[in-house]
């Protein structure tokens, strides 16, 4: 019976949502172009690089062996017998990669449901790229911008994942970690050509989800904006529900005037931070299983989108990052001292691997 109403809710919610879009068809027709135009110009440059490098590093044993060797600091910081490997998916390569490599873990028996949902509260992450480059470059020609803004974000995260560790400890199991079953040896084609597959398949599902979630933003927003017509507000519901669209929309209200320079960083800052309904729902299909509880994760994006808006806001009132009122779109030529990040971790990365084909 509770099987029949919860269908029969779905499809009149699909049957209402029908017919708004008939009621609304230039809404709908503008939001789904303008959601395309960001996918094309800011979503895919700063997902499928790093989804397919993401895959590469775990088709390859790098995550298997990063998870090996933090496994005793991890543990300290953050309670977990392992997974330090998601939270370096999630810092580096950005979402749903994190919520990703949890799923992995789970499903191949190295952590339990409550250690799964546990990492996830903290392993969801936007990417450097994304934050620096589309938003603090891109939207606001201001490099510092980004670099504050996922600063902002990747601390608040770490610092959930050693509250909960210290308030709610996890229990650990007395059953030892599950060794990963022997795997042949990955020639390095095979390797990489499921690693652009599995890009693929991840960035049509963020694209998709971008440009429905967006849509249904825009409307919601329309509905409010009769009612109350407050360009922070018609922002923040936009953010409930899709990110990357209100951070252009936060960026343009500033361009225009119609924000501070603060108030719009802290809701580009809350957007990427919470990472709306699209960004959980893709979390909530990669991890591939319904025995994760997903409510911590959820309580733990809106803690680090509320707290990381509020450090942006209160650096932008007392920092002077010399940003016109204007959005900047061109693109500039990189400086090469943003390759050294990269660099340092790809030596790190060899070393690793070296000597753990040494040692085994």
């Amino acid at each position: 019976m509770r099987f029949k109403q919860t269908a029969a809710i779905y499809c009149a919610s699909a049957v209402l949502l029908s017919f708004v879009f008939c009621l609304m068809p230039d809404t709908v027709s503008a939001s789904v172009t303008e959601s395309l135009k960001i996918c094309a110009l800011r979503v895919v440059p700063s997902v499928f690089p790093f989804s397919v490098l993401a895959s590469f590093f775990i088709k390859t044993g790098g995550a298997e062996c990063m998870d090996k060797l933090l496994s005793r600091p991890f543990f300290a910081i953050f309670g977990l017998r392992t997974g330090a490997s998601a939270l370096f998916s999630s810092l580096i390569f950005g979402f749903p990669l994190g919520a990703m490599r949890v799923g992995s873990l789970y499903a191949s028996g190295k952590i339990t449901s409550d250690e799964a949902s546990r990492l996830l509260t903290f392993s969801t992450c936007a990417s450097p790229t994304f934050s620096v480059f589309a938003v603090g470059r891109g939207m606001f020609g201001s490099s510092s911008v980004g670099i504050l803004i996922f600063a902002a974000q990747a601390f608040v995260s770490c610092l959930v994942g050693l509250i909960l560790r210290i308030i709610f400890p996890i229990r650990t199991s007395k059953v030892p970690i599950r060794p990963m079953p022997h795997s042949k040896k990955i020639r390095l084609t095979e390797a990489v050509t499921a690693s652009v597959a599995e890009a693929s398949h991840v960035l049509v599902t963020v694209c998709g989800s971008v440009t429905f979630f967006s849509l249904i933003g825009r409307i919601v927003g329309n509905i409010t904006s009769e009612i109350c017509h407050v360009t922070a507000i018609e922002n923040l519901i936009s953010a409930i529900f899709e990110f990357s669209c209100a951070c252009t929309q936060s960026a343009e209200a500033y361009a225009n005037e119609e924000l501070s320079l603060a108030l719009s960083l802290a809701i580009c800052t809350f957007a990427i931070g919470f990472s709306g309904l699209s960004v959980l729902c893709q979390t909530v299909s990669v991890l591939g299983t319904d025995r994760i509880s997903v409510l911590p994760h959820i309580l733990a994006k809106i803690t680090v989108g509320c707290l990381s808006a509020a450090i942006v806001y209160l650096a932008c009132e007392r920092l002077d990052f010399g940003i016109s009122a204007s959005v900047s779109l061109g693109s500039s030529a990189p400086s090469p001292a943003i390759f050294l990040p990269s660099a340092v971790i790809f030596a790190i990365f060899i070393a690793i691997l070296t000597k753990n084909k040494k040692s085994s």
